[in-house]
């Protein structure tokens, strides 16, 4: 099994932040994580990984606790 590299993976998170945000700002985002807004900049253009606590309040607003929800790899759509 291979290992996806660290930008990748932060690439991963940073747009599965940004898809599961929808209509919220990233300003709106920050106040409820209790963060600065850049961190949410950053971490949707997949320059850093949110730390480990970030991640956890990231799931729970989210994705309604799931963490690994931050990890999944966006589905392709296929044509029929």
């Amino acid at each position: 099994m291979s290992r996806q590299p660290a930008r990748q993976i932060a690439a991963t998170i940073g747009s599965n932040i940004k898809a599961a945000r929808g209509e919220t700002t990233q300003r709106e985002l920050a106040i409820a994580l209790d963060v600065p807004s850049i961190y949410i900049s950053r971490w949707e253009r997949g320059r850093v990984k949110p730390d480990a606590l970030n991640q956890q309040k990231l799931a729970e607003v989210l994705f309604e606790g799931d963490l690994s929800a931050l990890y999944r790899e966006p589905e392709t759509e296929t044509a029929a």
